[in-house]
């Protein structure tokens, strides 16, 4: 990103320029948006799948267990949620809109997370 804005490294350090600013300047979203959309996407895929795809099957599976001490905390249903929260897409009816090819794609094109 600073080579597309021609700012060196000792520019961005003088004088505190962010890669938020620079995304800006590029009018380009964050990396993490980018993740969020992908994510979001493949979810859209997973949710139109049938229940004998493999993927669907994990999407709505459950383990009736604790996780274990010193496990992770951020899972990818986590991840989904946030990824979801940062759209503004709602957590409890976000199925029903995903149902929908256009209507999910067009939520995630147009859908602007804050930042």
């Amino acid at each position: 990103v600073r080579a597309m804005c021609r700012v060196s490294r000792k520019h961005t350090w003088e004088y505190r320029i962010s890669t938020a600013t620079l995304d800006r300047r590029l009018g380009i979203d964050s990396i993490d948006t980018y993740l969020s959309r992908r994510q979001l996407r493949w979810l859209g895929h997973i949710r139109r799948m049938g229940y004998e795809c493999l993927p669907r099957r994990m999407l709505s599976s459950w383990v009736p267990c604790l996780r274990p001490r010193g496990a992770p905390p951020m899972t990818y249903g986590r991840s989904v949620g946030v990824a979801l929260d940062d759209f503004h897409i709602d957590q409890r009816t976000w199925h029903e809109l995903a149902a929908d090819r256009s209507a999910w794609r067009e939520t995630l094109h147009l859908g602007y997370p804050p930042g």
